[in-house]
């Protein structure tokens, strides 16, 4: 249905044109009259009209003017004239400043008038038509950039290498966003997926994302993969809106309880300005979350929580002499010190890898100290200092270290077992590591599954089957992953995934020892 405006200063005109047809048969509705061309530029600007039929002369503002006007405002619609038979200039005049076509007033007929609105109905068909084409053509092309500069962003974020040269190379529009100060916000789901076993759809996320940040505008989603999402908020938003941002942070949990029924871990920095800044927040926020290594991280200001990669509270050599000392009165003050160490670790930010690299020289220099060392306690020692390194978190390292530094001064013997079948718990542990290798799985993880505690569960296991848990799962994700690299279209870092190991280096030293080669030498030879 078009809208139609009439034009004329004489009642009876109107109520002729109005009255001459059944207008919205043919595809049209007269939105409104005007007397003359001011009244008409009103009306104008209030209903759109397609089709403005117009008398030529009327008081104020003739009609010549009006079409004038509407050409200077890049009307788009169509105009019909109507005239007398001594207006013929002013007729003219119309046409070639673009009215579309004339009727003399003093013969308007009903086909007349019908002819004219069919062809007036077919130009504006495809006017219309065109205008959607447009349309959509510009939607599509503002995806694609917009999908291109995301893409390029991951990249520029993601990759060491890649310069901010080439991150305007690759995303020219990129250059013009983000140009002023904003907040980065970080989420991270990788808690949720762990404890699902179903995944997050990428629709539901960025639903509850937006609905969070409902109220602010220009906030700019980039969605880095599956479990992790970066939300550009711009400074200006904020304070347009009023929002105080620690306040508004710490609401956020909550609403992602109400979607999703868990909360993402969310780590925050305010006034970043410049891509520079961007890049070098996005790697410490990488490091921040591993800080989850000490318990839960929620809401974090990355400010307030820089991660630190040095101890200087306490010497790994003093460690080590302090707990050989406190052997002679057993082995409470030596917990009791190693607790201390972790909560004052976690206290302080101190980066997981320096902590567990501290621990792991205070077992070899305990291990140096002791001269009455067996095989079998060597041996488990080695397995403990690689736990120790691949370890998820503090009460994980806390078990390993207690559990080694027992093994220090109460040396381990091993058992064999002519039993055929597993005891039940050796093979629900087993079951759950089959089910589950292609996680991050944890030695807590493990024994809470089977109800035992950790300790008790790596020696009953290494008893059972006759290799340490650590084994039994590496031996299993590299059997997978020797399956999944036989087939051609993989690529080695997707293989690492899919066997629960996010590290690449980590997996390439893992695989090299299980196969005797590096990945991709197992790749070409098969």
């Amino acid at each position: 249905m078009y809208n139609v405006l009439i034009v004329d200063d004489e009642p009876i005109v109107k109520i002729a044109l109005r009255s001459i047809l059944s207008w919205e048969e043919y595809g049209f509705f007269i939105c409104g009259t005007a007397s003359d061309g001011m009244e008409a530029l009103t009306l104008i600007d209030k209903y759109r009209p397609d089709l403005i039929i117009t008398d030529l002369k009327m008081p104020n503002m003739d009609g010549l003017t009006l079409i004038r006007k509407l050409k200077e405002q890049n009307y788009s619609g169509e105009i019909l004239v109507i005239s007398n038979y001594e207006d013929f200039d002013y007729v003219r005049s119309a046409l070639v400043m673009g009215a579309t076509d004339y009727i003399l007033k003093i013969s308007i007929k009903e086909d007349d008038l019908i002819q004219h609105l069919k062809k007036i109905s077919n130009k504006l068909d495809s006017s219309r038509t065109q205008k959607n084409i447009t349309q959509e053509y510009t939607l599509v092309l503002q995806e694609q950039q917009h999908s291109q500069m995301q893409e390029a962003l991951k990249e520029y974020l993601e990759s060491p290498d890649y310069s901010l040269s080439q991150l305007f190379e690759n995303s020219p529009v990129i250059s013009e966003k983000h140009k002023d100060t904003f907040t980065l916000c970080y989420f991270n789901f990788d808690r949720y997926i762990q404890e699902q076993s179903r995944l997050i759809s990428r629709e539901l996320i960025q639903n509850t994302i937006l609905e969070s940040f409902k109220g602010i505008p220009d906030c700019e989603i980039l969605y880095l993969n599956r479990n992790n999402i970066l939300v550009f908020v711009p400074v200006f938003s904020l304070k347009k809106q009023n929002i105080q941002l620690t306040s508004f942070m710490s609401r956020l949990p909550s609403l992602f309880q109400l979607y999703l029924s868990v909360s993402p871990v969310i780590i925050y920095e305010d006034q970043i300005t410049g891509f520079d800044e961007l890049k070098e927040w996005y790697r410490i926020f990488q490091h921040i979350l591993d800080l989850n290594f000490y318990g839960e991280l929620a809401v974090v200001h990355a400010k307030e929580c820089l991660p630190v990669h040095y101890i200087n509270f306490i010497y790994y050599k003093d460690m080590a002499q302090t707990v050989w000392n406190n052997n002679a009165s057993g082995m409470e003050k030596s917990l009791t010190l190693i607790q201390s160490v972790i909560k004052k670790c976690s206290k302080l930010h101190i980066y997981p890898e320096i902590i567990k690299t501290f621990f792991e020289k205070t077992i070899e220099l305990l291990e140096y100290l002791n001269h009455d060392i067996s095989l079998e306690t060597h041996e488990f020692l080695m397995e403990a200092k690689e736990n120790i390194r691949s370890c998820s978190s503090s009460e994980e390292l806390l078990l390993l270290v207690t559990l080694s530094i027992q093994a220090i001064f109460q040396p381990v013997i091993t058992t064999e077992t002519d039993q055929a079948v597993y005891k039940e718990e050796i093979l629900q542990a087993i079951q759950y590591i089959n089910r589950n290798y292609h996680r991050k799985i944890s030695l807590a993880a493990i024994a809470k599954h089977v109800n035992l505690s950790s300790g008790y569960l790596c020696r009953l296991f290494k008893a059972e089957v006759g290799t340490s848990l650590t084994s039994y799962i590496n031996d299993l994700r590299m059997k997978k992953a020797g399956e999944l690299i036989k087939k051609q279209d993989t690529y080695l870092k997707e293989v690492a995934i899919s066997v629960g190991i996010e590290d690449q280096l980590y997996f390439s030293r893992l695989f090299k020892k299980h196969y005797g080669m590096a990945p991709s030498e197992y790749k070409a030879a098969n």
